[in-house]
């Protein structure tokens, strides 16, 4: 058996290899994606087990004393658990523990209650309490972030070759069949990008024909999807988008049976001569990948307001009543196995429940996935917004704190982007602080809740791909440290 010290050399080995010497040497996009993704796993058990235990160790007096503390505000969480260990992993074992018991309690009924109450009351003892216990968990979540070499490609999902092939030829003998004026077998070349989080996605080029532009989008539903939405709701929203004039692929076709490709899909013109302005997380943005600044963040904040601004609504009927989504997803999340070190989202839920927005917000559609990645560039300027599946009517905030969490750094100071947003036509209330660390927080609580049950799906077997494992993983990391990074802005915006 080989020791825990020493697994994590035999790691690095098994990952070096596959980088350098498997990688290079395959064809498609889509094996090189599964590879990355590969390597992220790898990198995020590696980074664990060389520094997990060091990390711990430093940080056990601090989850010690707020667990002490938290008894003297009324809330205990009992005996600890953990038995204390040096090394790897018996300090991150103890560590778990302690902020495990952490989360049983505010998972309970009468916990979550209890916090909920004190902090909704205006406790001055449990604000104090908590904005300490918010920034221990900023501190834990940044000291474990793993480091992504240079030369590694973004990670993304992968779909096999022979995948690739079948939708080429289905959806070529669908395409002629559908009109019969297209020459034989119409889809001159076809390829699926990487990625496959809740729809699969393929970029073709059709022969020279009259009936059909020549470069097209497939946008395909996925029989297990992280966000269990479908092309049928997607299309309509990027057709009313469409015919607002903003920058998004125009809508060729819905095909509902499933029967042709295996799921629903649509087509859409591609946004030629573009690449995704970035990853989802701005630490993921390899230095040089795309030269973008405040010109960039000035189009993107004209181009929000203009969405905003040409789909306001009064009829509150007509959006989310967020307290009850809130209430819902809490109750959803509260039945689900948590992973370790998730205490960040019953305080998440805690702190939404006993803020509420207030009640008079501004209502138009909103996008609800506006980040680097859903933002096309080309020559470093907007070229065009994706991937609508996630808009609904609803607050023009949640858009707004994506941009402040997902998008801005490095590219534009927050204060500037508010300035051209509102300047564009934007309401100045969808920027208000308060309301944007609603969403803020609100953001990584839906993700998270959508990746536990595919952390759920993969633990029982039912998606095994790498894409899974990264995601359920690597990325769920990501999301933690980011909803504690969110709390910390909201904390922050109550107290101004």
């Amino acid at each position: 058996m080989i020791r825990p010290d020493d697994l994590a050399k035999f790691l690095a080995s098994v990952r070096d290899t596959i980088a350098s010497e498997l990688r290079p040497d395959l064809k498609s996009d889509n094996n090189r994606a599964k590879a990355d993704s590969v390597l992220l796993v790898l990198d995020r058990l590696i980074t664990d087990m060389n520094h997990g235990g060091d990390i711990a160790a430093a940080r056990l007096g601090t989850w010690e004393d707020l667990r002490g503390e938290l008894r003297t505000l009324g809330l205990d969480a009992g005996a600890s658990s953990g038995v204390r260990a040096a090394g790897y992993p018996g300090a991150v074992n103890y560590l778990q523990a302690e902020i495990g018991d952490l989360q049983n309690l505010f998972d309970s009924e009468a916990g979550f209650a209890s916090l909920k109450g004190k902090l909704a009351s205006g406790d001055g003892a449990m604000h104090d309490w908590f904005s300490r216990a918010v920034n221990a968990l900023v501190d834990l979540t940044v000291a474990t972030e793993i480091v992504l070499p240079e030369e590694k490609a973004q990670a993304g999902g992968a779909v096999a070759p022979d995948e690739t092939d079948r939708l080429h030829k289905a959806l070529s003998a669908y395409l002629k069949k559908r009109y019969p004026e297209l020459p034989d077998d119409p889809v001159a070349e076809f390829r699926l990008s990487p990625g496959g989080y809740a729809k699969q996605t393929g970029l073709f080029k059709l022969k020279p024909n009259s009936i059909l532009p020549t470069r097209l989008v497939m946008r395909l539903d996925m029989a297990v999807s992280i966000t269990t939405t479908s092309v049928k709701d997607e299309y309509p929203v990027i057709h009313r988008a469409f015919d607002m004039g903003l920058p998004v692929p125009r809508p060729v076709l819905l095909e509902e049976d499933k029967a042709a490709l295996g799921g629903r899909f649509m087509l859409m013109t591609e946004v030629e001569d573009s690449a995704p302005s970035g990853p989802y997380f701005p630490e993921e943005r390899k230095p040089g990948q795309l030269k973008l600044g405040p010109e960039f963040g000035k189009e993107v904040a004209r181009t929000l307001a203009k969405l905003h601004s040409g789909s306001r609504t009064s009829a509150s009927s007509a959006v989310p009543d967020y307290q009850k989504v809130v209430a819902d997803s809490h109750a959803a999340w509260q039945k689900i196995e948590k992973s370790p070190f998730s205490v960040g989202t019953e305080m998440g839920y805690a702190w939404l429940l006993s803020h509420p927005l207030g009640s008079d917000r501004p209502w138009c559609t909103v996008h609800g996935d506006f980040g680097a990645h859903n933002i096309l560039v080309r020559d470093g300027h907007l070229s065009g917004l994706i991937d609508w599946e996630l808009a609904h009517p609803g607050d023009p905030a949640e858009d707004i704190a994506q941009c402040r969490m997902m998008l801005l750094p490095g590219i534009m100071e927050w204060k500037d982007f508010v300035r051209e947003y509102i300047a564009a036509g934007g309401d100045p209330k969808a920027c208000d602080e308060q309301s944007v660390g609603y969403f803020c927080v609100w953001i990584y609580l839906f993700h998270l809740s959508l990746n536990a049950v595919l952390r759920q799906k993969f633990l029982a077997g039912e998606r095994t791909d790498i894409l899974a494992a990264n995601v359920v993983s690597h990325y769920h990391s990501l999301l933690i440290e980011y909803l504690v990074r969110a709390l910390k802005i909201a904390v922050d915006a109550s107290k101004a």
